[in-house]
């Protein structure tokens, strides 16, 4: 099997002649140039009106190296795109919305089986962030691109920011903590949709993120 083929197990669990399941074997398809999203993306903060937006987000080019470079634009025609960063060849899966690989460094090659688990950690001068993963399992989830199975993942993060002598505090104090649920879609090469939702340590509600795919343009083709 080629390394950009890894499969991934996908258990389907239904109430079917007694709770009957049973398992399926679905590609996940490396990204490839001129793959592109766009999101119905919903901002919602207390006390305020929602604001809605529609984000595109695209493969742009291969670079010399084999890194793909990924951008975004808006989605009226004619939008300039705008490159965001670069990403190894072999890629299958990233929130590109929230810029994220979700702590993978094989994405083609993860087995995101229902009750699979993982952590990630990072630090620099400003923040510590630790986030942990789970996935959850297998739902039907209709966005405005259609209706796809997909694979729910649910994450929580806590951001804790260092303090400086003579720095004013952040808004809410030094910790935040951000729950996320993705549902990824193998056929869409993508999330369907995410639901981020970021509260203060007192546990309300400080900011809330949505993202529905509206439509989606992927390249099919396995490399081989």
């Amino acid at each position: 099997m080629h390394r950009n083929r890894a499969r991934l197990l996908l258990v389907l669990c239904g109430l079917v002649s007694g709770n009957a399941c049973f398992a399926q074997s679905e590609p996940l398809i490396p990204f490839a140039k001129g793959d592109t999203w766009t999101y119905r993306q919903t901002v919602a903060l207390p006390g305020q009106d929602e604001q809605t937006y529609n984000p595109r987000f695209g493969i742009l080019f291969a670079n010399k190296d084999g890194r793909l470079v990924y951008g975004r634009s808006a989605s009226t025609p004619g939008a300039t795109w705008t490159p965001a960063g670069a990403i190894p060849g072999n890629s299958c899966i990233r929130d590109f919305a929230e810029d994220d690989a979700l702590g993978l460094t094989d994405s083609c090659g993860a087995q995101l089986e229902p009750g699979k688990t993982w952590e990630s950690n990072q630090s620099d001068s400003l923040a510590e962030v630790k986030t942990g993963f789970k996935v959850v399992g297998i739902e039907d989830v209709v966005v405005p691109a259609g209706s796809y199975k997909a694979i729910r993942i649910e994450s929580k993060k806590v951001i804790t920011t260092v303090a400086y002598a003579g720095v004013a505090a952040p808004r809410g104090g030094y910790v935040k903590h951000i729950s996320t649920t993705y549902w990824f879609s193998p056929q869409a090469k993508g999330f369907v949709k995410t639901v981020m939702e970021s509260r203060l340590p007192d546990g309300s509600l400080f900011l809330k993120l949505t993202n529905e795919l509206i439509p989606t343009k992927v390249e099919s083709q396995r490399a081989k």
